[in-house]
């Protein structure tokens, strides 16, 4: 199925084969017969396709790229000492064709800050340059790995009678791409989104999904309707607060990712806008993105002792999930009588190292308001 789902994508549809920018990441892992090892950008050619991994760290330790290990990783990467969602990510490259792997913490150089900086604002270009990613859905961190065991009594098989033939019956919920656990971690959302397809391994079955086709193994060629944000090849600002509200409900290992976990996404909609993006808001709709909250059904925020993410103004300075007033406005428009009583005058950011779609380190927002009296 997965080679048929990628040979069809390759050569019949348009939108998944048009791409912009495409670049190398600066490392690749080359995981041809000679076994993996660590390619830097320069030495592999400008068009190399590659895939990339999207899956749990969790609190596995396992070896991953340091200043020290990065001549090491040139040589060689010891397979038998990675983690087996690794592993399976590997042979599955290989089944499918490829010979370059991209997986972050083999790529990025964990204790440089500075190669961090760098290269996690570049991370959204590096999935959408990819041919594929995988995506190891249902690992809670790197040692489950990409097959499970699957349920023998998932399905059954029902005679018909008339035309003397038999079919597979599945419950309803065998067609829900699975939420978790990876889709509890905040980066997903932009590998998914971002990457042209996606290779979902969970418990019982493969799902597959692309800019054009969503499939699994029950139904190979139908088209299923599970996808919770529709992909679309511009994501403007009508997707913006959806896509806000989808991501502040996941979570973050490190909540001053807050901004740069989600700046892929950011990048697409001022590239299709051409709008002033501002600590996670943009500037040119800007009363109407302020006006976010923390729903009632969320308790409580979920720690209020975090480092500096963004101006309180912003939904991005807060580790909780939020809502915005107005975000079915664009589908609806029952919002759209409602009077506007705050004009901003100014909205400035003080931008952190990883640029203008990434960490803020301050900001200030002056606006102009009417007066109510109550009598």
């Amino acid at each position: 199925f997965c080679r048929l789902w990628l040979g069809s994508c390759i050569s019949r549809h348009e939108r998944c084969r048009k791409k912009t920018n495409q670049s190398v990441p600066t490392r690749l892992i080359d995981i041809g017969e000679a076994g993996p090892r660590l390619r830097l950008a320069e030495e592999v050619a400008s068009h190399t396709k590659y895939v990339t991994l999207s899956h749990c760290w969790g609190k596995l330790k396992f070896p991953t790229l340091t200043s020290a290990s990065l001549d090491k990783f040139r040589k060689t990467i010891p397979a038998e000492s990675l983690p087996k969602t690794f592993q399976d990510a590997i042979t599955i490259a290989r089944d499918l064709g490829f010979t370059y792997l991209w997986i972050d913490s083999l790529c990025i150089i964990q204790d440089s800050r500075e190669d961090w900086e760098r290269e996690s604002v570049l991370m959204s270009q590096v999935y959408a340059s990819a041919m594929l990613n995988i995506a190891a859905t249902d690992a809670k961190d790197a040692s489950v790995g990409c097959f499970h065991k699957r349920e023998k009594n998932w399905r059954c098989r029902v005679l018909d009678s008339e035309q003397r033939r038999p079919y597979d019956c599945y419950p309803s919920t065998a067609l829900d791409l699975p939420y978790n656990p990876l889709g509890h971690r905040a980066w997903v959302l932009q590998e998914r989104y971002l990457s042209p397809r996606v290779l979902h391994f969970a418990a019982n079955q493969v799902f597959w999904e692309c800019r054009e086709h969503s499939v699994c193994e029950i139904y190979p060629i139908e088209y299923l309707n599970w996808t919770d944000l529709e992909k679309m090849p511009q994501i403007g600002l009508s997707y913006w607060r959806k896509l806000v509200q989808l991501y502040s409900a996941r979570m973050l290992t490190q909540v001053t990712d807050k901004l740069v976990a989600i700046s892929g996404l950011a990048v697409q909609v001022q590239e299709e806008t051409m709008y002033e993006y501002v600590a996670g808001l943009w500037r040119e709709q800007i009363e109407d993105h302020l006006l976010w909250y923390v729903p009632d059904q969320v308790r409580r925020v979920r720690n209020r002792n975090v480092p500096y993410t963004a101006p309180t103004w912003s939904w991005a300075s807060l580790d909780s999930q939020i809502r915005f007033a107005l975000s079915d406005r664009d589908w609806f428009g029952w919002a759209d009588g409602a009077e506007r009583c705050i004009d901003v005058v100014d909205a400035r950011i003080q931008l952190g190292m990883t640029g203008l779609f990434g960490s803020v380190t301050g900001g200030s927002l002056r606006a102009r308001c009417k007066h109510f009296y109550r009598a």
